[in-house]
C-alpha cells in the first residue's frame, strides 16, 4: 500500500508541526511512496550532523531582508547610486563634481557598512533561533540509516547542485546519509567515485517454464518466483501454490526442461533514469562512475536454484537465462553509449557478466572485507539469494575497488537502503559512504510501483525518447 510522508508522520503519533517538514510543499508531503513501516521521529537535538540546519538558516536570513529597517538602507543606497551615475554625466561641466562625488561615495560606503552591520545582526539572531527550533522539532530517519530530505537540502550543503538538471529529483523526498563527508571531499578537492543504476528487470518481464517429466507446465515470474498463474489460464484460482523455489524443492527429480521467456522489450523510464541521473551527479561533481547490470547476480541465484536438479536439464535451462538476461543487458549497455556521449566529460565503467576481466577485479577487492562469518550468518537465510545479494551489497563499493576514491556517492533507489547499510559494516573506516537515495517510480495503475507493476501498467521509455530516434 502506497503511503505519503504527512500519513508516516501520523502513523508516529505526531502532527506535522512537530517536524522539520512543517513548511514543505504539498506535492513533496504527498508524494507517493512504496515503503515499508520502518520510520523513527528523531529529536535534531540529539544529531550531531543536523543537516536541515543550513536550509532553514537561508529561508530565515531571505526573511529578515524583508524587514523595514534593511529595505530603508537598501533603497537608500539605490538612490546614492542613481545619483553617482548622473553626477558622471555632469563630470565635464560641473566644476563641483570632485567634491560631490567624494561625499557621495562615502554616503555609499556608509550605506554598506550599515547593510553587512545588520546581516552581522541578523545572522547571530538566526544562529539562536535554529539552535532551539531545532530542538523543538522531529525529522524522520529511515531504517536507522537514512534522513528523510529534499533537494533544498542537498543545495543548502552542495551549493553546485543548483545545476542539476534533472527535474523529477527537486519534487520528491530523498533519503540522504553522509553529506557532511561529501562536503568536506569536495572541499578538500578530492575526487568522488559515484555508484547507480538499475535492476535488471521486473514482474512480468522474464518467465520461467519449468515441464515436467509427464509434459505438464508450470510458469513462474522469475523476478518475484512466485507463480505466474496468468500463463498457465489460472488467473483467478484461490489455490495456494509453491514459489518457484519450493516447486523445485519438491519436484526437482520429475523436471525434464527450464526454459525462460523474455517480455522485456524496453526500458521502463525509471530503469533509464536510474542511469542518467548517475551521469548528472558526476557531471557536476566531475567524478567517476561505475554502473552496475547485476546480469551476473541473476545467473548466480538462477545456477544456484537449479543447482539439484538433472545436469543436463540445468545446463540448457542456465544457457537460456544467459541468452535472456544478456539480450536485457544489451539494452542497458545501448542506452549507456548514449549517456556517455551526452555526458563526455565524465570517467564512465560499466560492469556486467561479459567483461569477465573486469568481474575478477571485483570478485579481488572486496575478497579482503567479506569474512566467512559474515557471509553465512549476516547476509541472508535465503541459501539460493545469498550470493546475489552479497554483489548487490559489495557493488555499492564499486569506485573505491576500481577507482579508489576515498568518497563514495550511492545514488540509488530506496530499495538499496540495506546495501547501503550493510556495505557501511562490512568496509567500515574504508572509505566514506554517502547515500542520496529516491523513491520507487509508481506505475500507471496508480497502486504498485513499475517494477512490481504488471506489464501493460509499467511505464516504458516514451517513443521520442528512444535510442533509435
Amino acid at each position: 500500500m502506497l503511503v505519503n510522508l504527512i500519513d508516516i508522520i501520523k502513523d508516529q503519533k505526531k502532527g506535522l508541526e512537530s517536524t522539520i517538514y512543517q513548511t514543505c510543499h504539498h506535492d513533496y508531503l504527498n508524494w507517493p511512496l512504496d515503503v515499508k513501516s520502518d520510520f523513527k521521529l528523531r529529536d535534531n537535538s540529539q544529531k550531531s550532523e543536523n543537516i536541515f540546519d543550513i536550509y532553514q538558516y537561508q529561508i530565515t536570513l531571505e526573511q529578515y531582508y524583508k524587514k523595514q529597517e534593511y529595505q530603508d538602507v537598501v533603497k537608500e543606497l539605490s538612490k546614492i547610486n542613481h545619483e553617482i551615475e548622473i553626477l558622471k554625466q555632469r563630470k565635464s561641466s560641473d566644476e563641483n563634481y570632485p567634491q560631490q562625488m567624494v561625499e557621495l561615495r562615502q554616503q555609499k560606503s556608509y550605506c554598506k557598512q550599515q547593510l553587512e552591520t545588520l546581516q552581522h545582526q541578523y545572522m547571530n539572531e538566526i544562529s539562536l533561533h535554529n539552535r532551539t527550533l531545532n530542538k523543538q522539532h522531529l525529522y524522520l530517519e529511515y531504517k536507522k540509516t537514512l534522513m528523510v530530505s529534499h533537494y533544498d537540502n542537498l543545495k543548502s550543503w552542495i551549493p553546485s547542485f543548483e545545476h542539476l538538471s534533472f527535474e523529477p529529483f527537486k519534487k520528491m523526498p530523498l533519503f540522504v546519509d553522509g553529506l557532511p563527508s561529501l562536503k568536506k571531499a569536495i572541499n578538500e578537492n578530492q575526487k568522488i567515485g559515484i555508484m547507480g543504476g538499475p535492476c535488471l528487470y521486473g514482474k512480468e518481464e522474464v518467465i520461467a517454464c519449468i515441464t515436467h517429466q509427464n509434459g505438464k507446465e508450470y510458469y513462474f515470474d522469475f523476478s518475484d518466483g512466485l507463480p505466474h498463474l496468468s500463463a498457465q489460464g489460472l488467473e483467478h484460482s484461490t489455490e495456494a501454490c509453491d514459489s518457484i523455489e519450493e516447486h523445485i524443492e519438491k519436484y526437482g527429480h520429475m523436471i525434464s526442461k527450464v526454459t525462460f521467456i523474455n517480455n522485456k522489450e524496453r526500458l521502463t523510464q525509471q530503469e533509464f533514469d536510474s542511469m542518467k541521473i548517475v551521469f548528472e551527479f558526476a557531471n557536476i561533481l566531475e567524478g567517476a562512475v561505475v554502473i552496475p547490470l547485476p546480469d551476473m547476480s541473476y545467473i548466480k541465484y538462477c545456477d544456484n536454484l537449479l543447482e539439484n536438479i538433472d545436469s543436463r536439464v540445468k545446463e540448457e535451462a542456465s544457457n537460456s537465462f544467459k541468452e535472456v538476461v544478456f539480450k536485457i543487458s544489451d539494452l542497458y549497455l545501448l542506452y549507456l553509449q548514449q549517456l556517455e556521449h551526452d555526458y563526455s566529460k565524465c570517467e564512465v565503467t560499466v560492469l556486467h557478466e561479459r567483461n569477465r576481466l573486469l568481474c575478477q577485479k571485483f570478485y579481488n577487492r572486496r575478497e579482503t572485507y567479506i569474512t566467512e562469518h559474515y557471509y553465512n550468518q549476516n547476509i541472508t537465510s535465503n541459501d539460493y539469494k545469498r550470493d546475489s545479494i552479497m554483489d548487490y551489497i559489495t557493488m555499492v563499493a564499486l569506485p573505491h575497488y576500481f577507482y579508489g576514491t576515498q568518497t563514495v556517492l550511492q545514488i540509488d533507489s530506496i530499495d538499496e537502503t540495506d546495501s547501503h547499510r550493510k556495505c557501511k559494516q562490512i568496509h567500515k573506516n574504508a572509505f566514506s559512504l554517502v547515500g542520496i537515495l529516491y523513491p520507487e517510480y509508481i506505475s500507471k495503475d496508480g497502486i504498485h510501483t513499475d517494477y512490481q507493476a504488471k506489464l501493460l501498467d509499467k511505464i516504458y521509455m516514451d517513443e521520442e525518447n528512444s535510442i533509435d530516434d
